[in-house]
């Protein structure tokens, strides 16, 4: 029989998910679920701009490169490069 990863006497907060040394597929396991890695085709904005696709391309070169099983590898290799690119753009087109 597997061992949970989780230990049944302990409460979990938010920030202890990040936590584990485990692989974000076994955590989510964990609570009968599970996720893919995929692109999503979101709403296209006009952002008249070349490096977004540039920036993009860079991105999903460079993921195979990155562990993601942590939240920290998530959030500095991927969501603040998104947010500071985000920054160059006036407010009213986002």
């Amino acid at each position: 029989m597997k061992r949970s990863i989780l230990s049944p006497d302990k409460n979990y907060t938010f920030s202890d998910f990040f936590e584990l040394s485990y692989p974000a597929e076994d955590v989510v396991k964990e609570f009968g679920y599970s996720f893919s890695d995929e692109l999503l085709d979101l709403p296209k904005k006009d952002f008249k701009e070349d490096s977004v696709s540039e920036f993009k391309n860079q991105i999903i070169k460079n993921i195979p490169r990155i562990s993601l099983n942590s939240e920290v590898a998530r959030r500095e290799f991927l969501i603040a490069p998104v947010l500071l690119y985000l920054l160059k753009f006036p407010l009213n087109i986002l």
